[in-house]
């Protein structure tokens, strides 16, 4: 497991193995990425040549 705000680190690993962590009404939210409707303009992101951290840093996975 690991945890970070880095999106030089997300650069290093698949959409697939990212599981979002969000806090709605005090109470700890985990989805994985690949789960959630943003998956699709991340991927197409991706093919455009973006990267997963700075699809992230745009906000392109929800809140930064």
């Amino acid at each position: 497991m690991i945890t970070t705000q880095s999106p030089y680190l997300l650069d290093y690993v698949e959409p697939g193995d990212v599981i979002l962590v969000t806090k709605v009404n005090g109470e700890t939210k985990l989805r994985r990425l690949v789960d959630t409707d943003e998956i699709n303009v991340v991927k197409k992101y991706l093919e455009e040549g973006g990267t997963l951290g700075e699809a992230w840093f745009s906000g392109l996975m929800g809140e930064v």
